[in-house]
């Protein structure tokens, strides 16, 4: 099976302790159907902006249950969101200076030919709420 995922945000920049809406596209470029079967959300910091340990962030679950699955079509595509939030402590980082923060954001997918996919990420900007 041909599987690609992407991610994308709205928005694509945020203030830390407000929430982000992430979408999962997974294409299926063969032609039978596969289906979905788990969906592992990730979200961390860039590592030279993550030095302190101080930053966390509370990820939602796409809609996709323990024996669901989504079945994606031949040459189709199937759509999965949630919603994600960053939180920023005001020491570390932030009280060095720091005003803003990237975040990669991606996810794996699993699906039951057994294949393990990992989406292209996005870059999520968090700015300090003050």
């Amino acid at each position: 099976m041909a599987i690609t995922a992407s991610v994308a945000l709205s928005p694509s920049t945020q203030k830390a302790q407000q929430t982000f809406t992430v979408t999962l596209t997974v294409n299926n470029s063969a032609a039978a159907a596969v289906n979905v079967l788990s969906i592992v959300p990730l979200l961390y910091p860039v590592s030279s902006q993550a030095t302190d340990g101080q930053s966390a962030s509370a990820q939602g679950v796409p809609a996709l249950g323990p024996g669901f699955s989504t079945s994606v079509p031949g040459s189709g595509s199937a759509t999965f969101s949630w919603t994600d939030v960053v939180h920023v402590p005001q020491g570390g980082y932030w009280a060095q200076g720091g005003t803003s923060q990237t975040w990669t954001v991606g996810a794996l997918i699993s699906t039951n030919d057994g294949a393990l996919t990992v989406a292209t990420t996005a870059a999520l900007t968090v700015t300090n709420n003050p």
